[in-house]
């Protein structure tokens, strides 16, 4: 695998956080802001009031790409561990 596997981990996480970037640009005024308090914290798919139509699906994007990118790197872990 040589170099590519970590390049497109890279690539995966530095777009999910350029996604995260646009979407926080495109917030609407319902959006709590950054918040450590479990009760306002709501999953991906609810979010559509925090997000302008476009912040939203970027949003989604980011998510995917980081998600994806986490996933892939903690299975790589544990199939080269056993």
């Amino acid at each position: 695998m040589g170099i590519m596997y970590p390049l497109a981990m890279a690539v995966l996480m530095l777009g999910g956080l350029c996604f995260w970037v646009l979407a926080w640009r495109r917030r609407t005024p319902e959006f709590p802001g950054i918040t450590f308090d479990p009760r306002k914290w709501k999953p991906v798919w609810k979010m559509k009031d925090w997000f302008t139509p476009d912040g939203y699906r970027y949003n989604l994007i980011g998510t995917f790409c980081v998600s994806l990118a986490g996933v892939v790197t903690l299975l790589k872990l544990i199939l080269r561990s056993t």
